[in-house]
């Protein structure tokens, strides 16, 4: 076993051997044989600030013989899966097992319990409290050198010297921080030299190949020399540990697409470009608020005006459909929430340097904004490329593309199937895949392509994204908690079907507008008034009404439901200012009336299990 050899070439005799853990866990049997030689070795082992220990590194964790968990560090429990955190009968005696174990090491009921309560796909956080409960007193008494790092270089004495880099917990604790190891092909003198050169290769008309290829040999190492130049030791600490993340981020899309099969180089060499591109972006614009060199970038022009919440819900969203594509078959679905795990430590360490360098909030705000930005941009152009063979697909004869009505009339026929109970569980997840991971991101192109204005377009589509990620959860956890079990994608489903359908209406012609039949809602004439606008709007809104009494009753969640209406309010906000541009009047209340009803058809649909 190679942790066996490790131990035996480091391990002095005599000493108190540490090992120090940061893993986001792995296969139960394989820490079983880690936890038997650190019991056999008596070794302790120690979760640093900012390391990560969950699923079974808890496992070996607890089975020190002395245990030093820090105030910061991540510890995570969950109950126990088999591939893509699947759980079946079988895993749910091995969670059982587990608790046993738990109690053999010790561990409080309080922990022991979350673990039963958590699923496979979510993790518990340990608080700081039951971090300090599992630990021995004290903390361990070792210090280690690595090369370069702030431990080596004396930087516990700066931190309490300089008023740049504020004392942290735990200094005398090992971290790898090592730059990978780029070997630039040039070097730029300046920053501003590099940004003409960057500009000019983007703008070349070489292949996708070349520029990949310059990217990561020459520009990837430029950014980060020039860059690491404005950095204190600690930010210089994070900013290692980010590009490692960086690296991987390359490492794991390259894997997601050789298990793909994806035969045409050009798509290949395109998601990777443009994931590089991001990554020197972001450093960029990290370098501007840290230092007094500006850029002209296109990182300066995608930032959100909406932040926090909806930032997070629309990447949800984006690495749901991701994932959706991966159940149907085209990509791997661990692979895929790796990637999104590693882009996610990336993040963290990138905003631990604002952090140290008293950055305000607004620019701290403006660079996750633009790192979520770039990252759900990675994963449309991700699912794009893995849909590459969707054409060939039986279920994909079931929409028809000829034309806005028909692949209009095709989505109420599919609408009408879910309404009726006649699709199958592989069709659900079928059609999940086609309408999130393809058919959005088309439609979104075909808007820009008829003229609307891009802001608008992109409003539009962000702000659906985070509507429809929040009703999901919402529906999802107020099943849970009334002990039922959701309907796998049914939910999802609704929620793709009412997003795309008013992202066809807004491209119908003005004469096929009043083709657009709302959903469960019969208007008198073939074009619906203000009057029945008004209508469905109260109709609507007394179902929410319901809904928060529901919430109120401990029926459903009502933190959710609010994050919902909160979503909903800024995805109608943006569907309005389209909508006012058909420019006329009547067309204009037809096509609300008709997303007011398609909301509401969305409600009524799925809430149903919970009265």
């Amino acid at each position: 076993m190679k942790f066996n050899k490790i131990l035996a070439r480091t391990r002095h005799s005599g000493r108190q051997g540490y090992l120090f853990l940061n893993s986001g866990g792995g296969r139960l049997d394989e820490a079983g044989k880690i936890m038997d030689i650190v019991t056999m070795n008596k070794l302790a082992t120690v979760v640093p600030d900012e390391f990560l220990c969950a699923s079974a590194c808890f496992n070996i964790f607890i089975s020190g013989a002395q245990r030093y968990a820090y105030p910061d560090s991540q510890i995570g429990v969950h109950r126990v899966s088999v591939l893509h955190a699947v759980e079946n009968q079988y895993t749910k005696g091995d969670s059982l097992e587990l608790n046993e174990l738990f109690k053999k090491y010790n561990v409080p009921d309080n922990i022991r319990l979350a673990m039963i309560d958590t699923p496979a796909n979510e993790l518990h956080y340990l608080s700081r409290e039951d971090k300090a409960k599992l630990s021995s007193p004290g903390k361990p008494k070792v210090v280690m050198v690595y090369k370069n790092t702030p431990a080596a270089q004396g930087t516990q004495q700066r931190a309490s010297n300089s008023s740049s880099s504020p004392a942290r917990a735990g200094n005398d604790v090992p971290r790898p921080a090592e730059y990978p190891e780029y070997r630039s092909q040039r070097q730029f003198k300046s920053l501003p030299e590099f940004l003409r050169s960057f500009s000019d290769l983007k703008k070349s008309k070489n292949s996708d190949e070349f520029k990949l290829n310059e990217m990561e040999k020459t520009f990837r190492s430029e950014v980060i020399r020039l860059t690491d130049k404005e950095l204190d030791d600690y930010q210089r600490m994070y900013f290692k540990k980010a590009t490692f993340q960086f690296e991987k981020q390359i490492e794991y899309t390259r894997k997601i697409l050789a298990a793909a099969r994806i035969q045409d180089k050009s798509l290949y060499s395109d998601v990777l470009l443009n994931l590089c591109n991001n990554q020197i972006n972001e450093m960029l614009l990290l370098n501007n608020m840290i230092s007094s060199v500006t850029f002209a970038d296109d990182a300066k022009d995608m930032l959100f005006k909406e932040k926090g919440v909806f930032q997070e819900m629309v990447l949800e969203e984006k690495f749901n459909n991701t994932v959706s594509l991966c159940r149907a078959g085209y990509c791997d679905e661990e692979l895929v929430r790796t990637q999104q795990r590693t882009w996610n430590a990336g993040r963290e360490e990138f905003l631990k340097i604002n952090k140290t360098n008293k950055t305000n909030k607004t620019n701290t705000d403006n660079l996750q904004g633009y790192m979520i930005h770039s990252q759900f941009v990675y994963l449309r152009d991700l699912s794009l490329v893995l849909l590459g063979e969707v054409s060939r697909k039986p279920y994909f004869n079931r929409f028809e593309f000829a034309s806005v009505p028909s692949l209009l009339n095709s989505l109420q026929e599919i609408q009408s199937d879910v309404t009726r109970g006649k699709l199958t569980s592989s069709d659900i997840i079928n059609f999940n895949a086609v309408l999130g991971g393809f058919l959005e991101t088309v439609l979104v192109h075909q808007m820009k392509m008829k003229g609307y204005d891009e802001n608008d377009i992109h409003n539009l589509e962000y702000s659906g994204d985070a509507a429809h990620a929040a009703f999901v959860k919402f529906m999802n956890e107020s099943l849970k908690a009334n002990g039922a079990r959701p309907s796998p994608g049914v939910a999802d489903l609704d929620a793709n079907i009412v997003r795309i359908t008013n992202l066809l209406s807004l491209l119908l012609e003005k004469d096929d507008i009043k083709r657009v039949i709302p959903f469960s809602y019969v208007c008198e004439h073939q074009l619906c008034s203000n009057t029945e606008r008004a209508d469905v709007v109260n109709k609507y809104n007394d179902r929410i009404s319901n809904l928060q009494k529901l919430c109120n009753a401990r029926k459903c969640n009502g933190d959710l439901l609010n994050k919902y209406n909160n979503m909903f309010a800024l995805y109608l906000k943006s569907y309005t200012v389209l909508a006012d541009k058909v420019g006329d009047n009547k067309l204009r209340e037809h096509l609300m009336t008709a997303f007011y009803a398609q909301a509401l058809y969305l409600l009524n649909n799925n809430i149903k299990s919970l009265e």
